[in-house]
């Protein structure tokens, strides 16, 4: 029986593809940072953006993001949309053109480009969504 080979969006680079393909299955839990794959910019998605690296089944298998690892399903992966992949902070791969929003802190607030993005009960957590939007943290919540 022939292995089946995983199957990208045709806009999805190279370097994007072996990096997925090198992290499918394994112990390693990466980040992906989506965003426009034309211009580099990063959406700021905040969910479903780690996991562990997986394939979907059937006739055309596409790469799962499973969010621990024993799961058996996973969201199929905007492949052509990641701008950028981490792994513990260490960046793996990055748009030549990436490019992030601004985020300030104004005590327990945070604003993107000048306009409120999100609120939190203390400034702590605020400052470390900012961490974690910036590729600085893992996580916000802890």
């Amino acid at each position: 029986m022939e292995d089946k080979v995983t199957q990208y969006h045709d806009e999805t680079p190279q370097e994007v593809k072996d990096i997925l393909e090198r992290y499918r299955n394994s112990d390693m839990r990466i980040r992906l940072f989506l965003g426009d794959g034309k211009t580099g910019e990063d959406w700021n998605e905040e969910n479903d953006v780690q996991g562990y690296i997986g394939r979907s089944m059937g006739t055309k298998p596409i790469p799962i993001l499973l969010p621990n690892k024993n799961s058996i399903a996973g969201g199929h992966i905007l492949d052509h949309c990641i701008v950028k992949i981490t792994l513990n902070k260490h960046t793996l791969y990055q748009h030549p053109k990436y490019h992030n929003h601004k985020f300030m802190q104004n005590g327990k607030e945070v604003f993107r480009d000048g306009k409120a993005q999100a609120s939190f009960d203390n400034e702590s957590k605020a400052g470390k969504y900012i961490q974690f939007m910036m590729g600085e943290r893992n996580n916000w919540w802890s």
